[in-house]
């Protein structure tokens, strides 16, 4: 009886609770396998609310780093430093800056794709989930779900490194991009649902 508990436990610590069921959102990235040197890759939710919900808060993570904005403010940039088998995910109250309307939940992502004193090298992903009501409906932050994404076409994925501790510099040219990941219209056609991360079990448990 005591290994059963015990077995219980860890699965559902280990799960997230999803409209009343334990459930698991996904890794995802622009493709199924997560590689590629200096990859930016943008992730977009939209959403319409009739009301403004009692709560909302997103938890993400991202490899090797992301920055957050909510109807083109700018929220959060993360996660903390972490190993990959041992992740820490940040959870972030968005309900300030939701409106009623339409509203854009927007994530800028990059994977360095090699090691750097800050982040160790591997896999590129993005995780997200949450959920609130806007009346008699319930809107799911959950990975794939209603996200779509793009890889950006601006940043010089050859740039050189800043020094042999640290990824490469940002050298940018915005003529290569097709739209803006922040505007309230995109050109939908060059984005597209995500991708499941073929190893889901790449990452350890979040925590």
């Amino acid at each position: 009886i005591f290994i059963l508990l015990i077995f219980i436990s860890f699965n559902i610590s280990a799960q997230i609770k999803v409209s009343g069921e334990f459930s698991t959102p996904a890794y995802v990235w622009i493709d199924n396998n997560g590689e590629g040197r200096n990859v930016y890759a943008y992730f977009r939710n939209e959403f319409f609310l009739n009301e403004i919900p009692r709560h909302a808060d997103l938890k993400l993570y991202a490899k090797s780093n992301y920055n957050l904005f909510v109807n083109g403010k700018f929220i959060n940039y993360g996660p903390v430093r972490s190993y990959p088998s041992q992740p820490y995910y940040d959870s972030i109250n968005i309900l300030p800056f939701l409106k009623k309307g339409k509203n854009i939940i927007a994530v800028k992502v990059l994977s360095n794709g090699m090691h750097t004193f800050q982040v160790p090298d591997g896999t590129g992903g993005f995780i997200a989930w949450g959920e609130f009501t806007d009346k008699s409906k319930k809107i799911s932050l959950d990975t794939p779900g209603n996200w779509i994404c793009r890889k950006d076409k601006g940043y010089n994925q050859l740039a050189p490194r800043f020094s042999f501790a640290q990824p490469p510099v940002e050298i940018y040219n915005a003529l290569l991009e097709p739209d803006s990941w922040l505007a309230h219209k995109i050109i939908e056609s060059k984005w597209k649902t995500p991708a499941r991360l073929s190893n889901q079990n790449y990452f350890g448990e979040l925590k």
